[in-house]
């Protein structure tokens, strides 16, 4: 794309028309790979382009990079959301997801604190806010039924 902000806004845009043309009718998860941007300029700008473009969520990363989901940049993200929903009395649900690097408990709650610092206690539900993260699974599992956050036993699992 190479700073071609017309390119991304028309993929995310096509990509939004298919997901309204299939059968299921599903809803479009744009990955903004906040990692790779470094910058929360880029990253907000990327953000704005998917939301614009007809994104239903924005997902911080695939977890497949060095550098993942971070606090910062999910509150960029986060209120540019904020900002469009805002803006646009016609924009109501656009979610957030968390992914990458969000392995326990702490780590995921810090997140939830932002969104409801940002939209309010009552955004954040699965309509709106979600983690992607495999090992927050397993490791939640384990705080509920033992009280720790501490490392398990995947074969459990």
């Amino acid at each position: 794309i190479n700073g071609d902000d017309k390119i991304g806004f028309d993929l995310v845009q096509q990509c939004k028309a298919a997901c309204k043309e299939s059968e299921r009718n599903c809803r479009l998860k744009v990955i903004i790979e906040s990692g790779e941007l470094k910058e929360q300029e880029l990253i907000k700008k990327a953000s704005d382009i998917c939301i614009k473009a007809g994104a239903d969520f924005i997902k911080t990363s695939t977890g497949k990079v060095p550098v993942n989901a971070t606090i910062e940049a999910a509150e960029t993200m986060l209120k540019a959301i904020k900002d469009a929903v805002d803006k646009d009395e016609n924009l109501t649900a656009v979610g957030f997801k968390a992914a990458g690097g969000i392995r326990d408990f702490e780590a995921a709650e810090k997140y939830v604190e932002v969104a409801k610092k940002i939209f309010g206690e009552k955004w954040v539900t699965s309509e709106h806010f979600r983690f992607g993260a495999s090992s927050l699974l397993k490791n939640l599992i384990t705080y509920i039924k033992e009280g720790s956050s501490g490392p398990i036993d995947e074969s459990v699992y």
